[in-house]
């Protein structure tokens, strides 16, 4: 009867530290060259939606995560 005690304790503690870190800022850096800067945000446009279909993906799963995660603590 412990034991699952202390799962669904780790499970909450995975999915606490989880949501701290997607709702972080990231920031992205920008190079001190002109011309790589323009390389790079060109190359971002260009990967753009591929970017949008596995940050979709991303989202998809990790709703699955949370939703198992919560019935399984509920439980």
């Amino acid at each position: 009867m412990d034991n699952i005690l202390v799962l669904k304790a780790i499970v909450a503690a995975i999915l606490a530290l989880w949501a701290i870190d997607v709702l972080r800022t990231k920031r992205r850096k920008e190079h001190s060259d002109r011309a790589i800067a323009e390389a790079n945000a060109r190359e971002r446009h260009d990967w753009r939606y591929f970017r949008w279909g596995l940050r979709i993906m991303q989202i998809a799963c990790a709703l699955y995560f949370i939703l198992s995660a919560i019935k399984f603590i509920q439980t």
